[in-house]
This record gives structure tokens, sequence and C-alpha cells, in this order.
């Protein structure tokens, strides 16, 4: 759409929403100091993708970046990367999810890092966890200070606390 800025006898037509306005196509001549997405006051920036959470960054230290990545998310200073990653938290505070449904169940579990796919899967109330690789401690719910390096170390740990496991599998059948 074009209006005419000028006159009847001089027109100078203009592209609707040229100017300050930012561009689906790219901008150029912009200003880190004065150009910017983003919000002047204390509300979160957020994305979506088919209408449905894709991306957050607020105040309160919390960002998260994928498909329905922090979901219900109410807690603070989380980040969550990847589709569904902290997808239930509510009140969850200080949590690291990296990876596809990461930290997935997690409701008020805080202190937790999860990276790789469906790392601490099951967990909802667990703390102070930290699962590294495809499905570590993929069920445990409440279970705490435990750490799990390898693909699916950990995997049936439900409620046991104060474990180490290293490997691909390690103490893959512990639960309690």
């Amino acid at each position: 759409i074009y209006f005419n800025s000028g006159t009847s006898g001089s027109p100078l037509w203009v592209i609707a929403g040229s100017g300050s306005s930012w561009s689906l196509t790219g901008n150029n001549g912009t200003n880190p100091a004065t150009n910017f997405i983003g919000t002047t006051d204390n509300v979160a920036l957020n994305f979506r993708v088919n209408n449905q959470k894709a991306g957050r960054i607020s105040s309160d230290g919390s960002v998260f970046m994928g498909y329905r990545a922090g979901n219900s998310n109410n807690g603070s200073s989380n980040t969550g990367i990847g589709v569904n990653a902290l997808y239930s938290n509510t009140e969850g505070n200080e949590n690291i999810a990296n990876g596809a449904d990461a930290l997935y169940s997690n409701t008020t579990g805080s202190y937790n890092t999860a990276t790789g796919v469906s790392a601490l899967f099951s967990n909802t109330t667990g703390s102070s966890n930290t699962a590294n690789g495809r499905d570590a401690l993929h069920s445990n719910t409440t279970g705490y200070y435990n750490t799990a390096n390898g693909i699916g170390a950990l995997y049936f740990n439900t409620e046991g606390y104060k474990n180490t496991a290293s490997g691909a599998g390690a103490l893959l059948f512990n639960t309690a």
C-alpha cells in the first residue's frame, strides 16, 4: 500500500509502514543503540509459532527458545532450549534444560541441569540433579543430588538421591 506524503501537484509516493518500521525482508542503516526488537517496559518479549509459545525473554532471568518451551513457566531464572524443554515447569527456579523434552515434566523442582533429548524427562519435584545425555535420569521424579553422564544413565531412577553414574546405561536399573 502506498500513500501520497506530498501534494496532489507534486506527489511523493511512500510505502505504508516504511521509515522507522521493521521490514519483513530486512533492514539497513540500523543503530544498535536506538534500533531493536523488544520492549521498553518490564514486559517479556514473546515469540509464537502456530499460535503456540515458541520463545520468551523475561526480566526475571528466564529465557526459552523452542516450540512450547517453558509452556507453563511461572518460575524465575530458568533456561529452556528445544521443543518442549521445561514444558510443565510452574514454580521451579534456576533450571537449565537443553534438548527436546528435557525436564519436560518438571513442575517445582529447582537447580536442575538437563542436557540431551528427554534428559530428566519425568522429573517433577526433584532438585539439584545433573543429567547429560539422551534419556539420562529419564524416570527421575523426586530424586535429588544425582549426576548422570551418558545415554540412559540412571534411566529408571525415580526417587534415589546422591547417585553418580558415568557411562552409557550406567546404574540403568537403580530406582531408589
